[in-house]
């Protein structure tokens, strides 16, 4: 940047490095530079549009307002209209198709490895778009779930383009948003008839190119569709569905029990783990006297970030020798490192969703305050689904009386923990069947 104070890649590139740092609110002004230098850099005006995502105060009229822009910028003039390149196949069969990077041990592997394998079977036929770079065991069961699957990683979105419309796909799925390396240009020149944002993302795309938006009740109550240029379809419980990993450990006995107080667990992207999260956390520990807290994330052993944690724990009163920051492991020993945990605190206003989903696996009780945004709600809709509505605070007081409340009762989160894993997976959030008939009911009368 001092080389080439033009450069929009340099601007770029500073706003990654100060996200990775959890520092949104610097980030943001980066981002915001690399698009003044390069216009048509639509990819830093979607990193720009992820960083708000993390930032205290965000609404949902401002993420509006900005997807907006992204429209005005950078889609095609005009009305996008679909072009097909050929007729579709005459075998009655829905044709689905799903674009993503992240089609592995990621976020959006777990919630759909379990709905491919479900819809094998059914008249529907599952094409993948795979832009995924290190492929892994996931990869290759939903690469045998799909009917098509077409490495595309190396295609230009113009080319990715003409393949979905050769392909004749019926309802196409972004599952990227405004995230790294999205295909948002193909879905603005408008590649199948109906196309849906879900999973990959957390709100509107601001296209007027995507006609839905896949959610639930929770993440998108019926007074926030206004914010929405797109519809919305709400599946009739989660709107995503939870694979937990094979090589999850056991879940072992209480730790409190062990350790004669209570350990909270926060396992978020560092970019969560901002003012409000930090201050909400140090309330509690208030609360509980003589609790610990582990912070644990690949970037969190940066010596950067790890001593900003602790500088923003200090200042709201909490020691540091209470405070554990934890940095790069492999996934199982982080699953692993719950066994040390008795309640995971949620993150504010950027809502904790796969993060969520392995604490409670891991017999992990979760407390969360939901935010005003979709990013703000996963906990909600995910808790809800499990069947732990009771861990729903209203505001910040019962945010910290409900941690609290379960951080004084050791038999009781000893019962519970014995039990969580069973329920989840009982659960609506962890039943593929269940969600893969639910998903095809809503799509066929969309579609239809």
């Amino acid at each position: 940047m001092a080389l080439d104070p033009g450069d929009a890649g340099g601007w770029n590139n500073s706003g990654g490095i100060l996200i990775s740092r959890g520092e949104p609110e610097a980030a943001a002004p980066m981002y915001e530079k690399a698009c003044e230098h390069n216009p048509a850099y639509n990819m830093a005006y979607s990193n720009r549009l992820m960083c708000e995502q993390y930032l205290p105060g965000v609404s949902e009229e401002r993420l509006l307002e900005l997807s907006s822009i992204w429209q005005a910028r950078y889609a095609p003039a005009g009305k996008a209209a679909f072009h097909a390149s050929r007729k579709p196949p005459d075998d009655g069969r829905l044709r689905l198709g799903f674009v993503s990077r992240d089609l592995k041990r990621a976020p959006v592997g777990y919630f759909l490895v379990g709905l491919f394998e479900a819809l094998r079977g059914e008249a529907v036929s599952v094409v993948v778009y795979s832009d995924a770079e290190g492929p892994d065991d996931l990869t290759e069961r939903m690469r045998q779930a799909a009917s098509h699957w077409r490495e595309t990683r190396p295609l230009s979105d113009e080319q990715l383009l003409s393949v979905v419309r050769d392909d004749a796909i019926d309802v196409l799925f972004d599952l990227a948003g405004h995230t790294k390396a999205n295909r948002l240009p193909v879905f603005a020149r408008r590649a199948a008839p109906i196309q849906v944002t879900w999973a990959g993302y957390v709100g509107t795309t601001g296209l007027d190119a995507m006609d839905f938006v896949l959610a639930d009740r929770f993440q998108v109550p019926v007074a926030s569709e206004r914010f929405y240029r797109e519809r919305v379809l709400r599946m009739p419980h989660g709107y995503v569905c939870y694979e937990p990993p094979f090589y999850a450990p056991e879940v072992a006995t209480l730790p409190a029990l062990r350790e004669g107080r209570i350990t909270f667990g926060a396992f978020h992207n560092v970019a969560k783990i901002g003012a409000p999260s930090i201050a909400a956390w140090a309330r509690v520990m208030a609360r509980v006297p003589e609790s610990r807290i582990v912070l644990r994330y690949t970037n969190l052993d940066e010596p950067g970030a790890k001593q900003r944690m602790l500088r923003s724990f200090a200042s709201a009163g909490i020691a540091e020798e209470r405070i554990m920051v934890e940095g790069t492991s492999s996934h199982v020993d982080m699953l692993s490192r719950y066994n040390d945990i008795d309640i995971a605190l949620d993150s504010m206003p950027y809502s904790g969703g796969l993060t969520t989903c392995e604490a409670l696996w891991m017999g992990v009780p979760v407390v969360t305050l939901p935010g005003g945004t979709f990013a703000g709600r996963h906990s909600l809709s995910h808790l809800s689904n499990a069947g732990y509505p009771e861990w729903v605070a209203t505001d910040l007081e019962d945010y910290v009386r409900i941690v609290a409340n379960l951080a004084r009762d050791f038999d009781g989160l000893a019962t519970l923990r014995a039990d969580l894993r069973r329920q989840m997976a009982a659960s609506p959030l962890c039943d593929a069947s269940r969600f893969a008939k639910d998903f095809l009911q809503l799509l066929r009368a969309t579609a239809r």
